[in-house]
């Protein structure tokens, strides 16, 4: 039933940088869930991950060309049990430390989950 199914959802924001700053991301675990991401700058796709190629991984992307940049990871919970999604951010500024968040969601079957990272390319 539709109305039984919960959205989860969180974002950060990870600041601002020159071009050729770099994104990456790590989803910690991948038990009770699928996830894919997407990259997209001022709405137009950069770059798109499946499930395999997340979990346990952790893709980075080189920031070209300006513009806002928006990381979001769809999460599909496939467990009937309360299940722990956690992802790690970085954004490497060039500066003396990257800038890191890491986003917490929750949820069950059939909920779904979405983490949104935003960062600026100026």
């Amino acid at each position: 039933m539709a109305d039984d199914i919960k959205v989860h959802l969180d974002n950060t924001h990870l600041g601002s940088g020159p071009p050729g700053s770099k994104l990456s991301f790590k989803v910690k675990s991948g038990k009770g869930v699928v996830v894919n991401a997407m990259l997209d700058c001022d709405m137009k796709v950069v770059a798109t991950w499946e499930s395999v190629e997340i979990i346990g991984k952790a893709p980075s992307e080189t920031l070209l060309p300006r513009g806002t940049y928006t990381l979001q990871l769809s999460v599909a919970y496939t467990d009937t049990k309360d299940t722990e999604f956690s992802v790690d951010f970085a954004f490497d500024a060039k500066k003396t430390k990257p800038t890191t968040d890491t986003l917490k969601l929750t949820g069950k079957l059939p909920d779904l989950g979405r983490a949104i990272a935003v960062c600026v390319i100026s």
